[in-house]
């Protein structure tokens, strides 16, 4: 009897602990946010600020509003200008000083930067070097984060021994793409930050488009759609990578092809499919091979359900996706799931 009740409890024990762990989110590896400004900051979702130091104290009520775990997915850029009344590096000391203080009372954040208005490159390196020096053993930030104007101050700040002190670097989205080839030659353990302009139907897709050109981050502007965003960082929880092989079939509503490019990612452990269309104005069908793929399901400003509007054609599973502008993901299960150390597959 002692053993059937131990046995029992076991049993229940093992299914509570099953139940927390598919039910508990995974962080993303690869994820979306916002860019915010000093009166609003989103929470929830990473957000990226980039802010003039005189308009710390305007920040301080919005930033101290947020939970500690929000602040953690703050990226702080703080910049502010030099004048000729003094040595510059002197000027670099202070302003660095002051806004390391200012974060210690405020922070921790998830990045942190600070930037001096320069066109000096060595004056720039100097900042960079600095807040790295004084930053120690202050928590304020696990990493920090830099904002160059191009590839070519980037390329400069090299030269000058900055790059070793910078783990982020913050690009506009379309430059995600020779950014990421840059650093694959010179520096390929720092994460690229993506600030996306919005211009598809489906905003999640340019930020997806950012991820699969080798962004860690990608940020789409303020006003975007914050439930939208924290839904598709759900569902992009776990290893996820570009698929570049993949490129799904898209249909128009009548069945007939439609030109649509689509961004696919694969989680490792089970080979889930993430899928972010394009968009369009009406709606579309998304088309997978109905022998490796089935659930599909649609991730949105609602968070996630199983698309109803789906079924088999010949040897297609077929998808109704239906617009909207606040953005949108879809997720197929994989039906043959990985053996152990097995390597990622192609829908």
């Amino acid at each position: 009897m002692k053993r059937l009740v131990v046995s029992v409890v076991v049993v229940l024990l093992s299914l509570a602990t099953s139940a927390k762990a598919a039910t508990t989110p995974v962080d993303c590896s690869l994820c979306i946010g916002v860019v915010a400004d000093a009166s609003s900051v989103p929470a929830g979702v990473p957000a990226f600020i980039e802010v003039d130091r005189d308009a710390l104290a305007e920040l301080t009520p919005v930033i101290d509003a947020l939970s500690p775990e929000q602040r953690r997915k703050v990226m702080l850029l703080v910049t502010y200008d030099l004048n000729d009344s003094s040595d510059a590096l002197l000027q670099v000391d202070d302003n660095t000083k002051t806004i390391i203080e200012w974060a210690r009372l405020h922070g921790p954040f998830g990045a942190i930067g600070i930037t001096p208005r320069t066109g000096d490159v060595d004056v720039a390196s100097y900042a960079i070097k600095r807040l790295a020096v004084l930053a120690q053993g202050v928590e304020i930030s696990s990493r920090t984060v830099a904002k160059p104007a191009s590839l070519d101050e980037l390329g400069r700040l090299f030269d000058a021994g900055a790059t070793p002190y910078i783990d982020s670097i913050a690009v506009p989205g379309e430059q995600t793409s020779a950014t990421a080839a840059w650093l694959a030659e010179r520096d390929p353990s720092k994460k690229i930050v993506a600030l996306v302009s919005s211009t598809s139907p489906n905003p999640i897709y340019d930020a997806a488009r950012s991820l699969a050109d080798g962004a860690t981050f990608a940020l789409l502007p303020a006003g975007s759609n914050v439930a939208a965003i924290a839904s598709a960082n759900l569902a992009l929880g776990g290893d996820y990578a570009f698929d570049a092989t993949n490129q799904p079939v898209v249909l128009d509503a009548k069945g007939a092809d439609a030109t649509m490019p689509a961004v696919v990612f694969v989680r490792g452990t089970d080979l889930r499919s993430v899928i972010v269309p394009r968009g369009d104005a009406t709606t579309f069908i998304v088309a997978v091979p109905a022998d490796q793929y089935a659930k599909p399901t649609r991730v949105d400003s609602k968070g996630a359900r199983e698309i109803t509007d789906a079924g088999r054609r010949g040897a297609r599973l077929l998808a109704g996706v239906q617009p909207a502008a606040s953005g949108y993901l879809l997720t197929f299960d994989r039906l043959e799931k990985p053996t152990p150390g097995s390597s990622k597959e192609a829908i």
